[in-house]
Formats: C-alpha cells, structure tokens, sequence
C-alpha cells in the first residue's frame, strides 16, 4: 500500500476553501475511484488525469487507486482539482519526490494531453491556501499574476512533465494589484457620463452628496433629462479602492472569471478603481442575486465595493426589487446549496433612475401624462415602500431649459465645472469628505455605512437642527428608519461644507429636501 497527499482548493461562492487531496495506491481490480462529494467535473476528473498522466509519459500501476477529498462533508465543485489529484497521485505512484508537493498548494485543470490550463478562482483559491498555512503555490501560467496577488510564491507550470521534472516559471511578481494594461471601460464611460451632464445643479448636488457619503439615490423625471448619465457619473467620484479592498474586489471578479483591468484606473485615476455593475431590466432574481447549482455571484457581488447602477428601476422584475430592499439593508446574501448556507458579499452602492408613471410625461414641462389612476397606482406598487424607505437620495428632476443644452454653456451644480477641471475638483472635495468620515468611523467606512451607535455617538447637530428633523417627521411621517438615514445624508452634506462636520438646520433641510418628493396625484 502506499499513501500521498498534497493540498488543493474548492470553490464555494466567491470562497475559497483548502482541500487536501489524500491518494492510495493498493492490491485489487485496476480503477481510479475519487470520493469525498465530488460534483460531475470532479468526478470526471479520473479520466482526465488518467489521460494526461500517460500523454505525459508516466505510468500507474495496474492497482487500485482511491482519491478522497477532504473533508468529506465538504461539497467539491469545478475541474481544479485536476491537478493536486495529478500531483499526489504522481508522488504515490513514485514518479515526483514527495519534498516536492510538501507545503506547496495546487490550482489548475488538465488537459488530455498533459497541459494545465487555467480555471476561474485562482487569486481566492490563493487566499484559501495562504490562510492555510501554506507559503507557495504551483498553478497554470495563465493564473500566475491573478494568484500572486495574494502575496503567495506562485510558480506556473505548462505541462504536468514539468512538475516531474522540477521545471516551472519564477515566482509570479509579488501582491501588486495595479498593473500595467488599458483603463477599465466602465470607468471611462462614467468619466464621460459626468462630462456629458448638461444644467441641473441640484440633481449635480445630490450626485456629490451621493459619492461622498455612499448613500443609495434614485433620480426621478421624464424620459432625456440625463437621469442616466447622472446615475452613471457616481462612478466617476468615487476613491479608490484601499489595499484590503481592492484585494476582496478582485477576488471575487477573479471567482466569476473577470479581467483584472476592472481594477486598474486609467490616466485620472490613482488607484484600483471600484467596480460598477449595469444590470439589463430582463434579470431575473438569480442574475442580480447569485446562486444556482453550483453557486454563481450575481450583479449585486460582483458590485461589491462599487456601484450598482440600475436604469429604469421601474421596470425591473417585482421579486428583484423586494429583494433589493433586504440586500441593501444586510450588506450581504445567503444562499442554500448542498445542506451548507453560503454568504455572497454585496455591499454595492445602489444608484438608480426611474420615471414618475408609467407613461413617463409626469414632470416634463409639455406635460400629458395618459396614465389612468389605476395604472399610477399600479406604477408605485413596484416601487414599495420599504424599498424607497432604503433610498437616501430621491431626487425629482425637471427638463433642462435649451440656453443650458449648447456646445459652450456654463455647467452648474458644485458637481461640475469646466472639463477635467470640474472632475477633478469634485474628487478631490469626495476625497475630502470622506478623510473626515474616515477620521470619525475608522478607514473606509461612511456616513451611511457607519454602525448606527457609533454614528450616534460622533454626531454633531444643533439644536435647530434637531428640531427642524422633528418637525418634518410629524410632518412628512416619517419612519424610524428614514430619520435616521436623513440624519446620516445631513452629516455628508455637512462634510462637503466648511464647518468641520458639524450638522445645522441648512444641512438637515437639504437631506430633507431628498425625502419630501412629491408623488403625482393617485
């Protein structure tokens, strides 16, 4: 009888978790039994490393070979584990010294020929081996700049010969997450959204508020008043991503198979930009959500730590919506697969746009609204309740007058400004809002992000400030809820201003400003 073993990984979600992959070699019927859950691709894999192991010039013996997988009670998905099989069934076999698979971690699919080839997950699966205990890892050539982000020794192999030989690539260049490659096309068109935006200085206002606190905004009008570009230049305004969040960004995008250039910012940018994500109105719950067999990240995930920018919010399915309103409030979904609960991360920046009716002519300055009572009615049911009580920012936008449309007219709004130069000053005034949010709250965390105690215990408010609040709860009827997040919008407001964060009456009255829309007569 003779034993080997040798550490892989699994992906779970957007987790990665180590798998130690156990092989014996004893008397019996030849045959190559892997137990230990394996989905279909993992038990596939019998053939595809039998095969690979012979077109590499290796022999098994003609005995009976188990792979176990453990823990065993541990679900095992996808056709990495091609190769930490392949590699522990070689050191079984006689055929790769034992030193050489000791404390070392493998990531990679096999090919029939012996050729490894790269699998989506190589940068979680890293982390997973590292949190292991495990100090290098031997992957696919391909997944050696994603799984060095790590901060792992990653060596990348070309064939399985080479692991027998010794042969491998050097160590895949260290934890840097910025590389050199072309700018990520989703933060140039928000660049452009935020240069395209035409008049409109208080939706420009409520933009800024929106970056600089994190706050979830809705921006409401008729059809071609730039709801859209508005909702996509929130992208624009936003920090980088600091160290810690740059590295879970990516590994998630690295689980769905993304490119790394999403993390990569262009001439304006000085860092990792944040991801953003512009889900179609046809996604269904699974698509915006995550899960299914085996789970998949959805949208929201894959948003995590940037922006969700959901256009036409009126028109998304109704079970998307209400689950909207749950997701924004934990920061997080829970799926169910295989008997174990799941945690998909989705903490993303909710912006979103939306008419008025269903016809769209409420608000325009034409007018002519055809919606019956019913069909607005109909309208504002998908739009429910608990979802709006979750939005910070409503903001109700009007037509813009032709003076404001042409090629040289004056942008207004503290958002905006001549070119680069606007861009550049409103980054500079988020940047600025948030170091004061950063100094009260701990790195990275916002006014709307803040835990609710500790939010309280920094607040800083005049006693007419105070009142006004109390004043337009009785009066707007506000829910608990909604107090508190006009508080929190208040606090933003007051750190793009010049007093130090401290909130007063004229801050609480613009947060108010956003929660006081008018709905159309139902």
């Amino acid at each position: 009888m003779t034993t080997a073993r040798c550490l892989g990984c699994t992906l779970l979600g957007v987790e990665g978790l180590a798998v130690e992959v156990q092989v014996d070699i004893r008397g019996g019927l030849p045959g190559l039994d892997i137990v230990g859950l394996p989905d279909r691709a993992v038990s596939e894999a019998a053939r595809r490393v039998r095969a690979a192991v012979g077109n590499s010039g290796f022999r098994l013996p003609a005995r009976r070979i188990t792979v176990n997988l453990a823990p065993a009670d541990l679900p095992k998905q996808g056709a990495a584990l091609d190769l930490p099989i392949a590699a522990a069934l070689l050191v079984a076999a006689g055929c790769v010294p034992r030193q050489r698979v000791d404390g070392v971690g493998f990531w990679g699919q096999l090919s029939l020929d012996g050729a490894v080839r790269p699998v989506p997950g190589a940068l979680p699966a890293a982390l997973a081996l590292r949190s292991s205990g495990l100090a290098a890892m031997v992957t696919a050539l391909a997944d050696v700049p994603a799984a060095a982000l790590s901060g792992l020794d990653v060596h990348g192999l070309a064939t399985l010969r080479d692991l027998a030989s010794g042969q491998s690539s050097q160590p895949g260049g260290g934890p840097e997450i910025i590389a050199a490659s072309p700018p990520d096309p989703g933060f140039v068109e928000s660049e452009r959204s935020f240069l395209a935006v035409r008049g409109q200085p208080g939706a420009s206002r409520a933009l800024l508020i929106a970056a600089a606190g994190e706050h979830s905004t809705v921006f409401f009008g008729p059809p071609g008043i730039g709801k859209t570009l508005l909702a996509r230049a929130v992208h624009a305004l936003l920090p980088p991503l600091d160290r810690h969040e740059a590295l879970e960004a990516a590994a998630i995008n690295s689980a769905g198979g993304l490119l790394f250039g999403t993390f990569v910012g262009g001439p304006h940018a000085p860092g990792p930009v944040r991801p953003v994500r512009t889900p179609s109105t046809s996604s269904g719950w699974r698509a915006i959500f995550g899960g299914g067999q085996p789970p998949r990240a959805g949208e929201i995930t894959l948003a995590h730590r940037g922006v969700l920018v959901l256009d036409e919010l009126h028109l998304y399915r109704p079970e998307v919506l209400s689950g909207l309103a749950a997701v924004m409030e934990n920061g997080s979904i829970t799926v169910r697969y295989r008997g174990r609960d799941l945690r998909l991360p989705a903490r993303a920046q909710v912006v979103g746009t939306s008419n008025l009716c269903a016809c769209g002519r409420t608000g325009a300055v034409a007018g002519g609204c055809v919606c019956s009572r019913a069909a607005r009615r109909a309208f504002w049911r998908r739009l429910s309740g608990p979802l709006l009580d979750r939005i910070d920012l409503q903001v109700e936008m009007s037509d813009v007058p032709a003076c404001e449309l042409g090629l040289h007219a004056a942008r207004a709004g503290p958002a905006q400004g001549e070119g680069r130069d606007g861009l550049s000053g409103a980054r500079a005034a988020v940047a600025d809002a948030r170091a004061r949010q950063a100094a009260r709250y701990g790195p990275g965390v916002t006014n709307a992000r803040a835990d609710e105690d500790v939010f309280r215990s920094s607040l800083k408010i005049d006693q007419a400030g105070l009142d006004l609040l109390a004043h337009a709860q009785a009066a707007l009827g506000l829910s608990a809820r909604a107090y508190y997040r006009t508080l929190r919008v208040a606090a933003t407001a007051a750190d793009l201003g010049s007093a130090g964060g401290a909130v007063n009456a004229d801050h609480v009255a613009e947060a108010l400003a956003y929660r006081s829309r008018l709905r159309p007569d139902l």
